[in-house]
């Protein structure tokens, strides 16, 4: 129980140390971590996040740092505050050393480990790996006499799997869709166009433009309009890669971060050339056959 003042509230209070909040990938937004000096010598400092910033000072963190709040029946000096991340926001975080002095009646054990994996494919590796070290520390030479356990959630592991796979399969599908519907108003654009410009397509030809010339012109502007679309949808791939880098560092740690190679620049680039020359083709034919006499009548 944590008490400030008259507002008592019930908090997680969890012993760590300072890689503890890079590993969980938790954020200091006022004040700071908690020193080497301070875990040495188990001072009673602690950090706590933002549900008890608000039931004990009011949502000020101004009032927060440095203040004193009391856990059981002692006292510890407010030195950090935690960002909120949805699910530690009432949590109070010390060092191991004072939890384990003042808390934890000198207890020098712990009853379980938390490790998190680069990504989904290493969890299955890490799992081999851990089992290797702990039986290396344990001195255990045979598995089936294990004085501990290595737990992961297959079940949860699979479902993510599978929530990946749906994400692609409905990624590709929408992509598809988006992309035939822009080849379609392309190759209408194009159309309109050459139905605008028939009397300069009746000109050129009747000055001596041949039907080929003719072709590659609006071939080229089809793939001009469609490449500048390719670039400005690879910009943007680009920018909101960028930010899911930065979101999910926090939010989603163990699915790995996004990637930007230049191979998928450089493909996406040229299927938007390639949807330009498709799009363009029936116009661009279209515009060639026109007979001169017929282009200046009109």
């Amino acid at each position: 129980m944590m008490r400030h003042g008259a507002d008592n509230y019930r908090a997680n209070v969890v012993g760590a140390t300072s890689a503890y909040l890079q590993l969980n990938h938790i954020s200091v937004v006022a004040g700071t971590v908690f020193t080497d000096s301070q875990y040495r010598g188990g001072v009673r400092v602690v950090l706590i996040g933002p549900a008890l910033v608000t039931s004990l000072f009011g949502g000020s963190p101004s009032s927060a740092l440095g203040a004193m709040v009391k856990i059981g029946r002692l006292t510890f000096q407010v030195v950090g505050l935690l960002g909120p991340d949805g699910q530690g926001d009432a949590t109070a975080l010390m060092p191991m050393t004072t939890a384990r002095s003042f808390l934890f009646g000198g207890m020098r054990t712990v009853s379980g480990i938390g490790v998190l994996a680069t990504n989904l494919d290493t969890v299955r590796p890490a799992v081999n790996q851990l089992n290797i070290i702990l039986d290396h520390e344990h001195f255990v030479k045979d598995p089936t006499q294990r004085d501990f356990s290595v737990n992961f959630l297959p079940s949860w592991l699979a479902a993510g799997d599978g929530l990946l796979s749906l994400l692609l399969w409905f990624s590709g599908g929408v992509t598809a869709i988006a992309l035939f519907i822009g080849a379609l108003g392309l190759a209408n654009i194009m159309l309109i166009t050459v139905t605008e410009r028939t009397r300069e397509i009746g000109v050129r030809r009747a000055i001596g433009a041949r039907r080929g010339a003719i072709l590659r012109q609006f071939l080229i502007e089809s793939m001009m309009i469609a490449g500048s679309g390719g670039l400005i949808g690879v910009a943007l791939g680009v920018g909101a890669t960028l930010v899911g880098r930065i979101i999910l560092t926090r939010l989603a740690p163990l699915y790995g971060l996004p990637q930007v190679s230049l191979e998928a620049v450089v493909l996406a680039f040229g299927i938007s050339l390639l949807i330009g020359l498709i799009s363009g083709v029936y116009p661009a034919i279209r515009a060639a056959r026109l007979h001169p006499w017929d282009a200046l009548r009109y």
